[in-house]
């Protein structure tokens, strides 16, 4: 280190120092100097071993915990679970994909008649970390939105994502709706995360929306008329033209 410090120190300062006459007021700026150096090169070597050992124990930690997340099941790696409420809200919409990308409604279509009794039918598939699935729900109107905790088919699957540890939830659900007035109505299907208020801060719970899609249709309880096609009213208009025709040319010779 002296030697290194030596040589440093003359050839910082080779034109103003006699090398072979060193003053006192030299000998001390070269004190301070090789301790500036020495400083620097202690804490360069310490951030070093640092960095090194916080490399280290991210590596330890992946390979200790590699095994783990391989071997456990989808449904032990949903943690934590979403809380299992009758109904969501209130919503909030800050990270809300409008689109709807995820959810697919297959009945009722938009723009589309029905009776009553009709059917909600809609599909839902998801990337998220390690498979955890939110909250589904859904709402008419704009009203209340309703939790749906029964599903159809519901499946994950670990592979063709590029990050081993996302996993797509694929599933399907049916619920009946409620007997609705004749009109224009909507349906809104959300996929979120339910959070619950505590008693010293109730303003904590909510419904953060990840994605939703709405469909709108008009209920129509009136009976239908049946609707005929010109080829069915042209033979009929024909055959009737015929027998008029038929009718009129017999009368006409019974009159002679």
């Amino acid at each position: 280190m002296s030697i290194e410090c030596d040589f440093l120190f003359f050839n910082s300062y080779s034109t103003d120092i006699d090398k072979k006459e060193l003053s006192q007021e030299t000998l001390t700026r070269k004190s301070v100097f090789c301790l500036e150096m020495w400083t620097k090169t202690s804490f360069k070597k310490k951030q070093t071993k640092q960095s090194l050992m916080h490399q280290m124990k991210k590596a330890l930690a992946i390979v200790l915990l590699l095994p783990i997340l391989l071997s456990i099941s989808p449904a032990e790696a949903q943690a934590p679970t979403p809380p299992d409420v009758p109904t969501l809200g209130p919503p909030t919409f800050f990270y809300a994909d409008e689109s709807g990308s995820i959810i697919k409604i297959i009945s009722p279509q938009n723009q589309s008649k029905y009776s009553n009794q009709i059917q909600l039918n809609f599909t839902i598939e998801v990337t998220t970390m390690l498979g955890q699935f939110g909250n589904v729900g859904y709402s008419l109107d704009g009203g209340i939105i309703n939790s749906v905790r029964d599903f159809v088919n519901k499946t994950v699957d670990k592979t063709g994502i590029p990050d081993w540890y996302y996993w797509t939830t694929t599933t399907s659900a049916n619920v009946m709706l409620p007997t609705l007035s004749e009109g224009n109505h909507n349906v809104t299907v959300y996929y979120g995360w339910q959070y619950l208020g505590i008693p010293e801060n109730p303003s904590l719970e909510r419904f953060e929306v990840s994605s939703y899609k709405t469909v709108k249709f008009t209920v129509d309880t009136s009976p239908s008329v049946p609707e005929f096609s010109w080829l069915t009213i042209l033979p009929l208009f024909i055959f009737i033209l015929t027998v008029a025709v038929a009718v009129r040319l017999r009368k006409t010779r019974s009159s002679y």
